[in-house]
């Protein structure tokens, strides 16, 4: 069983981390808080357009801002609290948190919460879902401040040379089987659609036949189950099978993307942020939609909000809480959707800042009564056990199928789900 404690090889690394994150090496000062951004170019941008009317507006706090990137953000932030040098603010996903929570690192926003009328009322215009979101075994560990959702975005161009209609909200996942092999074979060198890797992916395909990927309870996973093994080997085999997306590795490392960018996908799978690149693709006539239709009869919305929690060992929380409070206010909410394409976590500013835009009702759309992902105990080691054994079917290694890797996965998922259970209660 691999063990969630902090081993040496994490330790030996420090030094190499710190330089990841800057100039990291102290705690915050007395009137000082550390904000830990993450992301790249933008989203760092983004940070220091904040930081500036934040500091404007409370010339009495200093904020300073670290950074690392998406992927490797919250193992570099678990190291350097085992370095004793923690962000006092945290970026995280639903998914990731919970993970936070179990190792004792975050503090519960209740007690702030509660003597504070300014941020109560502040999220009573937030969607609840997202909220909900935030809250593990009963208590707030995260205020959410942007919010991603997956539509399905299609280029006309390829649709109008096929002779097929655009799709739309009446399609399911048959109609859209159907468009993309007249559109790949009207199309030469043209592909369907993007396939992808990951839990995110998995979870999503299996929220098609209205499976989530943990029971309710969090302690056994559903990647077992039948209709969970036909929905994710449905969505692999449109590349394997029906020839409608690339195989993997088949695009010599060019993303999903970038391809739909360049007019040669007829449709993409992808969160709101494309709308940013989107926009500037003027060789490109594209639209945009809600996926497909699930099990169901309903189109799937699935969104995820990021949230910002506060350490354990913050020093200055009134300070960090209106820090947040500002990264959920109205002028940062449309900053994000401005320079990211960010969607706003409540609905009046995400009606406002929608309101002219053509994909604005799709958006909407997207995010009312969306799936949220939610907490997940032992998150890191339960995607790396997901992802591994789910590949050894993509990759159609000898004697893995679907159903054989699936149930394999959902075994030592929950064996790890056992351990965190197990953890907790000591």
């Amino acid at each position: 069983m691999t063990s969630r404690k902090c081993n040496l090889p994490a330790l030996l690394s420090i030094v190499t981390l710190l330089a990841c994150f800057g100039c990291a090496g102290n705690k915050a000062t007395e009137n000082e808080i550390v904000f830990g951004v993450r992301g790249v170019t933008t989203d760092i941008e983004i940070a220091g357009t904040m930081v500036e009317r934040f500091e404007e507006m409370h010339p009495d706090v200093k904020v300073r801002t670290i950074s690392a990137p998406w992927v490797q953000y919250t193992q570099k932030v678990l190291t350097m609290m085992a370095a004793g040098r923690s962000p006092d603010i945290l970026v995280l996903s639903p998914s990731e948190y919970a993970d936070f929570v179990d190792r004792g690192v975050l503090q519960s926003l209740d007690p702030f919460i509660e003597k504070d009328e300014k941020l109560r009322r502040q999220l009573k215009g937030m969607y609840p879902e997202l909220l909900e979101a935030a809250r593990y075994h009963g208590k707030l560990y995260g205020i959410p401040v942007w919010q991603g959702s997956t539509v399905l975005y299609y280029n006309k161009s390829l649709f109008d040379k096929a002779g097929v209609p655009y799709p739309d909200e009446s399609w399911d996942r048959a109609a859209m089987l159907s468009a993309l092999k007249r559109i790949t074979g009207k199309n030469k060198g043209a592909q369907g659609i993007n396939v992808e890797r990951g839990i995110g992916w998995f979870s999503l395909a299996m929220a098609w036949s209205g499976v989530p990927f943990l029971n309710q309870e969090m302690t056994a996973c559903n990647l077992n189950r039948p209709e969970a093994v036909r929905a994710i080997e449905w969505y692999y085999d449109l590349a394997d099978k029906q020839g409608v997306a690339p195989k993997i590795n088949e695009n010599k490392g060019a993303a999903s993307a970038e391809l739909f960018q360049m007019g040669r996908m007829a449709c993409l799978m992808s969160g709101s942020y494309q709308v940013r690149v989107l926009d500037k693709c003027r060789n490109l006539d594209w639209g945009v939609t809600l996926l497909p239709r699930g099990n169901d009869g309903r189109n799937l919305r699935w969104s995820g909000p990021v949230l910002f929690c506060l350490a354990s060992g913050c020093r200055n929380p009134q300070a960090a809480l209106e820090f947040i409070r500002f990264a959920g206010s109205g002028e940062v909410q449309e900053l994000r959707f401005r320079e990211n394409g960010d969607l706003p976590v409540y609905k009046d500013i995400a009606g406002r800042v929608l309101r002219d835009k053509t994909y604005g009702p799709v958006f909407m759309k997207s995010i009312d009564g969306a799936i949220i992902t939610s907490p997940m105990p032992a998150y890191s080691e339960i995607a790396s056990v997901a992802q591994r054994r789910l590949e050894e079917a993509i990759y159609k290694l000898p004697g893995c199928s679907f159903t054989s890797s699936c149930g394999v996965a959902a075994r030592e998922i929950d064996a790890l789900l056992a351990e965190a259970g197990s953890q907790k209660l000591r």
